[in-house]
């Protein structure tokens, strides 16, 4: 058990050495800024999948699923 423990805390050691803990900020993560274009791609992509959800209830297309994955046996 105490060997464990001693190696356990080993690890998170040399966690927080690899993260440089306590040098700079915790987090390298960044806030997302949404660009025009980004919104415009989002509305784009929301529309193309309304206009294909339109198409598939009106019976006008479907998706294709491989032969292969239609014999699978359902779990």
């Amino acid at each position: 058990m105490t060997i464990q423990a001693i190696a356990g805390s080993e690890d998170i050691i040399d966690a927080m050495d690899l993260r440089a803990f306590g040098i700079q900020p915790r987090t390298w993560l960044e806030e997302l800024h949404y660009r025009p274009r980004d919104r415009a791609l989002i509305v784009l992509a929301v529309l193309f999948f309304l206009f294909s959800l339109a198409l598939s209830v009106y019976g006008v297309g479907s998706f294709w699923i491989p032969q292969a994955l239609k014999t699978l046996p359902l779990l």
